[in-house]
């Protein structure tokens, strides 16, 4: 299977929620993304910190923090509708807590 482009990946962010490129105050480029959390430890992070001079860039950037095998991704944390998920390679696979 090819890689995902960077429109691929923003595509499958939106699948999760709504995700959005924003431009910051020091004209970088980064990835706002509603609802979704990593889990790291017993703490929830948002974010990535994924600042680029680009838009592709600040979404691969995002992406790369968003998928790391090592965490899992809290879709709606503090709802019912609470989703734990992981980017299986294909699709959000849904992994329970």
């Amino acid at each position: 299977m090819s890689e995902l482009t960077w429109e691929q990946k923003f595509r499958a962010l939106n699948a999760l929620s709504e995700a959005v490129v924003k431009l910051d105050v020091n004209n970088k480029w980064f990835v706002s993304h509603s609802y979704v959390e990593r889990k790291e430890g017993g703490c929830l992070a948002t974010g990535g910190g994924a600042h680029a001079d680009t838009v592709d860039k600040a979404v691969e950037s995002y992406w790369a923090w968003l998928t790391c095998p090592s965490y899992q991704i809290i879709v709606r944390a503090y709802t019912q509708q609470r989703r734990t998920v992981r980017w299986n390679g294909f699709m959000w696979e849904d992994t329970g807590e």
